[in-house]
């Protein structure tokens, strides 16, 4: 295994934080080491200071998520303290409630969280004196009672007072799709027309309340009729392209400079390595194409996979990763599986270990008193917390097939099926 050796006498050293989150988005305590989206976040801070509303969309997979948190949130908040222009951030993402609640009501408790979410990280001191000062004056306004009124009257008069308090506020609406109702099973199309008359009010009566909706391509269709309520539709639509091979190539180079050189790819080539594991084959045209785009999620798989298995074996002041550590990594992914693994799919494999290590960490959690829970809803349990997570149902099929390769023996094992192919159609 290669790595530092020099180690001081001290054996409670220190381990080497992972640069990388895995997959899963960025978070915004992230900020420093999201690289490679500045130009993006410029555009978008650009359409923001010019129109109330916008949108973004995005192939599922390609960071949507981490551009706002990691990138666009920071920014906004950096804008806020130097007091050019824009009012305070909220980001809300999480529409669970959405079934037997009204889309203006599940607003209402989104705001209201996401300002409590927002005191509770100013109180960290990491988000800066203004943040601090915002998230007292937000929290103290109080939430319409409901006397009688529609939810959408109480969210117009909720919004209309945090837009007096702040002179602006900025509300971002992430996985906006599950807002539209994609999570439901069945017709959504009467949450999805009540979607949309909520956010074509709220952008006609309140115009101090800045609204970016965030969401899947393949969702822009859905929202359409806006554009007969709101002027310069198409115009407010930002498409993030997926992240090319050469940028990721270079933000990946940027690592010992972000870990003070305690993360350290020995060179370029061993960087090329892993971008071919992504997928394609040894030939393919895609390896030496620095415009053609990057898997994030199996690439973050990969990255935290090859950091956890060195960390894993020998605790250390400096993370060398050079071709020893990547075959000896490839060694145990195929040790692990049983067979010899095609460079094509180590990054799938690597997205597998990862999901399984997640399933088993759940399990050791002490579980709840009183009876045993059955096999099968015991196996739900420990998957509703990554399934159900921001990003958690992307890819669908894909991510599900991956899930089901990972923990199929076990299923079989706690006794859900005799036949994993009843599994996988169950």
């Amino acid at each position: 295994m290669s790595a530092d050796q020099n180690l001081d006498a001290d054996q409670n050293l220190d381990r080497v934080d992972c640069p990388w989150p895995g997959p899963v988005p960025y978070g915004e305590e992230h900020a420093e080491q999201f690289l490679g989206r500045g130009a993006d976040v410029r555009k978008l801070l650009g359409l923001m200071e010019r129109q109330q509303l916008n949108i973004l969309i995005a192939l599922s997979g390609v960071g949507k998520s981490s551009l706002l948190q990691a990138g666009l949130v920071p920014a906004l908040r950096y804008a806020r303290e130097e007091t050019e222009g824009f009012g305070p951030v909220l980001m809300a993402r999480e529409w669970s409630g959405l079934r037997g609640s009204s889309p203006a009501a599940l607003l209402i408790q989104a705001i209201r969280k996401a300002i409590v979410d927002f005191s509770a990280n100013s109180r960290t001191g990491t988000l800066g004196e203004q943040a601090q000062l915002d998230a007292e004056r937000m929290l103290a306004v109080p939430v319409p009672d409901d006397q009688g009124q529609s939810a959408l009257r109480r969210l117009l008069e909720y919004t209309r007072r945090l837009c007096n308090e702040m002179g602006e506020v900025v509300l971002i609406l992430d996985q906006a799709e599950e807002l539209l109702g994609s999570g439901l099973s069945g017709p959504a199309q009467d949450v999805e027309h009540e979607v949309l008359r909520v956010i074509s009010t709220l952008f006609e009566q309140e115009r101090r309340l800045k609204i970016l909706l965030s969401m899947r391509e393949e969702y822009l269709g859905r929202i359409g009729p806006l554009s007969g309520t709101i002027e310069g539709f198409d115009g407010r639509i930002f498409r993030l392209d997926p992240m090319p091979r050469g940028t990721i190539k270079d933000v990946l180079l940027q690592v010992s400079e972000l870990t003070n050189e305690r993360v350290v790819f020995e060179d370029e080539q061993i960087v090329e390595t892993l971008l071919k594991w992504l997928g394609g084959g040894a030939n393919s045209a895609a390896d030496n194409d620095s415009k053609s785009p990057v898997d994030l999620l199996r690439l973050q798989a990969l990255l935290i996979g090859v950091f956890n298995y060195v960390q894993e074996k020998e605790s250390v002041k400096k993370l060398l990763i050079d071709k020893r550590v990547l075959q000896d990594y490839k060694e145990a992914l195929e040790q692990r599986l049983g067979k010899e693994i095609p460079q094509e799919q180590l990054a799938r494999q690597a997205l597998e270990n990862h999901i399984e290590r997640l399933i088993q960490e759940a399990a050791v959690i002490e579980p709840p008193a009183g009876p045993a829970p059955r096999p099968r809803p015991r196996v739900l349990v420990l998957m509703t917390a990554w399934l159900s997570s921001a990003g958690g149902s992307k890819r669908h099929v894909a991510s599900l097939d991956v899930i089901f390769n990972s923990i199929r023996n076990d299923l079989v094992v706690v006794g859900v099926s005799h036949n994993p192919e009843a599994v996988r159609v169950a």
